[in-house]
Parts: structure tokens; sequence; C-alpha cells
């Protein structure tokens, strides 16, 4: 019933009479629209958009991207990166956002200045934290060159197929997870980095 509400079917409307109690409808056409919502990011204050329609290449080709910066130009930087990266990667080493400090066992991860925490939690529950590693990888083989996901056992760290979008609180209750999104999405490794793991505060990662 509520596919008939949805395409705007008046079931009653020409219904011959009560003796009848089947029907059989046809889709003479269809039209398939897409849209993307952004988070945008600037000078540590952050918007949502509405919905945007886009076309359907640009939508096939950021479907991997999911919780991604799409597009990101640090401080001091003359060209923006077009690179899917993870959420403040790009900001990652640049002393305008952060320090490098080390936690109990000794590796060093990236901790935010003030305004630029929110990085840490935009999308991940419990809070991530870059590593050295993982930052030297991206900044080394993926930088300006190709989409930098990531790598946990099971494939993907970041971006629509990553384990941290599986996990994230923002979206557990979105329409895409509650129709299966994360559950049918691919864990092929594409953009990976091998032994990628979340550096921080009483972690292991390096």
């Amino acid at each position: 019933e509520s596919a008939f509400k949805a395409l705007n079917l008046d079931l009653a409307a020409g219904w011959p009479d009560s003796r009848h109690n089947a029907a059989t409808f046809y889709l003479e056409s269809t039209q398939l629209k897409h849209f993307h919502k952004y988070l945008k990011e600037e000078n540590g204050e952050t918007s949502e958009t509405g919905w945007e329609a886009v076309n359907a290449s640009f939508y096939e080709q950021n479907m991997d991207n999911l919780g991604m910066a799409i597009l990101s130009k640090p401080y001091g930087e003359f060209e923006p990166d077009p690179q899917a990266a993870p959420p403040g990667m790009a900001y990652v080493g640049n002393p305008e956002y952060g320090e490098w400090k080390k936690d109990e066992n000794g590796n060093n991860f990236w901790s935010w200045y003030g305004k630029y925490a929110f990085f840490s939690n935009l999308f991940f529950f419990p809070p991530h934290y870059y590593s050295y590693g993982s930052w030297n990888r991206w900044r080394s083989d993926y930088r300006y060159k190709k989409p930098y996901y990531g790598q946990s056992q099971t494939g993907y760290t970041f971006g629509t197929r990553g384990s941290t979008m599986n996990q994230s609180p923002r979206y557990q209750n979105s329409t895409f997870s509650k129709t299966g999104g994360f559950k049918t999405a691919s864990a092929s490794v594409r953009g990976g980095a091998s032994g990628l793991r979340g550096g921080g505060p009483k972690s292991n990662g390096k």
C-alpha cells in the first residue's frame, strides 16, 4: 500500500465494482534522479547543505565516498585535492590545525587543536585518531593521485564500504543503513594501505 501512495496511485479510481479484487499495474516509464547532501567545513565551522541534484556520472563516481572528504584545500596549499580521503586527513601534519603527540605506548597520533577536534568524532564512534603511519601512507602514495580508503582486516576502513561507517551513529538510522546499504557493500579493497589502524590515546595504532 505504501508503494501505491509513493506513486500517487488512487486504487479506488476506475475500479469497476466490489466483485473485482485484483488488478495489474504497468509502468510506462521511469526516471532516475540522483542527489547528494554535503557537510562543508571552513575555518573550523561546519554547515550542512540540503539535497542537491547531481548527474549520474558524478553520483557513480562517489558511490564509495560516504563520509569522505571529496575536496580539500588546507591552509597554505595552492591547489585543492580532489581525491577522496578520510575527513580531515588533508589537514593532518599542518601546524595550523594540530600537532603530533604520543599515546601511552609511545605511538604518534595527530591531536587536533580545539575548534578542529570535531574531526575525531565527525563520523566515528569511538573517536578516531589518525596515526603517523596512516597519514604518511596517504601523503606518499595517495595524495593528489587516487582515493584513500585505508584497510582493515575485513576490507576498507573509511568510506561507504568502510568499517568506521558501519559503526557510525550518524548513519545507523539513515535510509541507506536501514535498506541494507552497508551489508550489501562489497568488502573489496582498492584504495587500501596494509596494516592501517587508528592511533590515539590508549591505542596501539602505529
